[in-house]
């Protein structure tokens, strides 16, 4: 059945450290028909705007595949600006189905405090931290 499959999409990228794992539910990744999607939803981001979120995703309304969600997938993290970025194919009470990303930005580092160093002078150091 096409909607329960559709249900079942997960595409999951979580880096925990400098490592990435990608899951993608098998009933989603096995097969590589087109779904017919409404949309794209956005949720999780506070720093980035929701459109220029959008704007990097090509699934949007219409039919897609497995592979054009990967490749959303891939390319959101790759963009620099999130440790997690998570797919799944949602249905509300009209039927209307669309793809929801859930995003958890990266941290941003305001101020670095370095003490204790007698080997290198600031200036050096600012430089490497910029």
């Amino acid at each position: 059945m096409v909607s329960g499959k559709v249900r079942s999409l997960v595409c999951a990228l979580v880096v925990a450290s400098t490592t990435a794992t990608m899951t993608v539910d098998s009933a989603w990744a096995q097969v590589d028909e087109a779904y017919s999607i409404a949309g794209v939803l956005v949720e999780g981001n506070r720093r980035i705007d929701t459109n220029a979120i959008k704007a990097q995703i090509k699934s949007g309304s219409g039919r897609v595949t497995s592979a054009q969600i990967n490749e959303d997938v891939k390319t959101l993290y790759n963009s620099g600006f999130f440790d997690q970025v998570t797919v799944s194919a949602v249905t509300d009470e009209s039927g209307t189905r669309r793809l929801r990303y859930s995003l958890v930005e990266k941290p941003v580092a305001r101020k670095i405090l370095i003490k204790g160093n007698d080997e290198v002078s600031e200036s050096d150091l600012a430089e490497v931290l910029k």
